[in-house]
C-alpha cells in the first residue's frame, strides 16, 4: 500500500488531523504490519508520540512495536543521500511481514519512486508503474488524461519518465 503521510508532527490543521483517524483506521482495517515514513526523522516521531498530540492509535502501535522505519527522505530521490536512505528503507522492509504502508509527505514523489521500484523488482512493465504513478494525481488532483491532457502530459513526462530513467539507471 501507498498513502500521503498518516501523521505529520508539523501539520496541525484540523482537515490533516481528522484525516490522520481515517488513515489509521484504513491501517488497522487492511493489517498494516511494516510503515515506512519518508517524512519525519526517527527523533520528530518519538516526540510526536510522546507529546500526546497524536488522535490515532493504529500507527502508534506499530511504532511502539518497532514495525515502522522513519526518516527525512530528501525530494531528489537521485541523490546519494536519498539512495543510502532508501537502502536502509529495503533492509528494513525485507525484515519485516506485510502488508506493508509506504507513505511520504503527499504519497506522490518519493512514495512513488519506492513503489515503482519495488514494482520494477517484481516485474512490473514500465507502462505499469507509470500507469499506477499517474493515478496519484487522479486521487489528489483529479487529475486524468481525459480532465487535462495536457498537464497529465507534462507531469508524465516530468516526473513518471524521470523516476523510470533513475529506476532504470539512466
Amino acid at each position: 500500500y501507498r498513502s500521503l503521510a498518516s501523521f505529520d508532527p508539523l501539520n496541525t490543521e484540523p482537515v490533516f488531523r481528522k484525516r490522520q483517524k481515517y488513515l489509521d483506521a484504513l491501517m488497522e482495517r487492511d493489517g498494516i504490519r511494516f510503515v515506512i515514513n519518508m517524512t519525519c526523522s526517527p527523533q520528530q516521531m518519538k516526540e510526536f508520540f510522546e507529546s500526546g498530540e497524536y488522535d490515532g492509535f493504529y500507527i502508534q502501535k506499530l511504532y511502539n512495536e518497532g514495525n515502522v522505519f522513519s526518516d527525512v527522505f530528501p525530494v531528489d530521490f537521485s541523490g546519494p543521500l536519498f539512495r543510502n536512505r532508501l537502502a536502509e528503507a529495503l533492509r528494513a522492509l525485507m525484515r519485516q511481514s506485510g502488508p506493508y504502508l509506504i507513505q511520504c509527505k503527499a504519497g506522490l514523489d518519493r512514495t512513488g519512486f519506492f513503489c515503482g521500484l519495488l514494482a520494477a523488482l517484481a516485474g512490473a512493465e514500465a507502462s505499469e508503474i507509470i500507469g499506477d504513478y499517474m493515478r496519484s494525481f487522479d486521487s489528489l488532483f483529479g487529475l486524468t488524461r481525459e480532465s487535462d491532457p495536457e498537464k497529465y502530459d507534462v507531469l508524465r513526462r516530468c516526473q513518471a519518465d524521470r523516476i523510470m530513467d533513475i529506476i532504470a539507471g539512466h
